[in-house]
């Protein structure tokens, strides 16, 4: 539960808050399971704050400082983050269903198994977050930073990544089902066991990629570059291969565009 005497500071504003801070800059306030649906908290310093199962719905978070902030299981849903700071924080199970996260800064932030649904990550800065298990259908991911992330097993169906930055990140199981992933930079990440069926692929670097066991069935991959990767056990069925290039790649068990099997 949320300290009251914490609460009682915020209460009174941004600008009283941050003066607080500044007086006691060694204490950890507690604002866990805070109501703050509505709150105005624009340009308040909520960094290193507990801040989990807190409800912001509704609340103005413009330039509030959240970074190193434990917000698991806080409910954020349509909230406005743009340009915020979050880096290092805990956000695991967090709903930011809705949530407008232009340009906000993630970088290292643990997003587990969070609630991204529809989300605005237009050019956010992801870099080495962990998106495990995170649901990401329908969020745009546009020109985001993603290098070094971690997005095992998240489901990114009708997720948009035009432009987005995907150096060797992990994507081992993750759901692309049907996306549009044309001259994507995928160069040295895991996609293993990952579906990419039915996807625009075409002109993707995968080059030194591990491909195993992936599901390219029905894909374009006209020009991709597989150079070096590893395919082995891949589903090329019906996969469009023109011009892609397999120089050095690994293809044992892989099925080919016509349904056979390479030894």
């Amino acid at each position: 539960m949320a300290d009251e005497v914490h609460l009682n500071v915020l209460k009174q504003g941004a600008d009283a808050w941050n003066r607080w801070r500044k007086r006691y800059p060694n204490l950890c306030p507690d604002l866990s399971d805070a109501d703050l649906r509505g709150w105005q908290l624009s340009g308040a310093d909520l960094s290193g704050t507990a801040l989990a199962c807190a409800d912001f719905r509704g609340a103005n978070l413009q330039g509030t400082d959240l970074s190193r902030s434990n917000l698991s299981e806080a409910d954020l849903r349509g909230t406005s983050l743009q340009g915020d700071t979050l880096n290092g924080s805990l956000l695991e199970k967090v709903d930011l269903a809705g949530a407008d996260l232009s340009k906000a800064d993630l970088a290292g932030a643990d997003l587990s198994r969070a609630n991204l649904r529809g989300a605005n990550l237009w050019y956010a800065n992801l870099q080495g977050a962990i998106l495990f298990y995170a649901d990401l259908r329908g969020a745009s991911l546009t020109g985001a930073n993603l290098m070094g992330a971690d997005l095992a097993h998240a489901n990114l169906r009708g997720a948009s990544l035009t432009e987005a930055k995907l150096v060797r990140i992990s994507l081992s199981g993750a759901k692309f089902q049907g996306e549009r992933l044309t001259q994507t930079l995928l160069a040295k990440s895991d996609l293993s066991g990952a579906d990419l069926s039915w996807s625009n692929l075409s002109e993707a670097d995968f080059s030194k990629a591990d491909l195993h066991g992936v599901s390219l069935r029905g894909t374009d991959c006209s020009r991709s570059n597989f150079c070096d990767a590893d395919l082995c056990g891949a589903d090329l069925s019906s996969a469009i291969l023109k011009g892609a290039k397999f120089d050095g790649a690994k293809l044992t068990g892989v099925t080919m565009p016509d349904g056979r099997k390479r030894a």
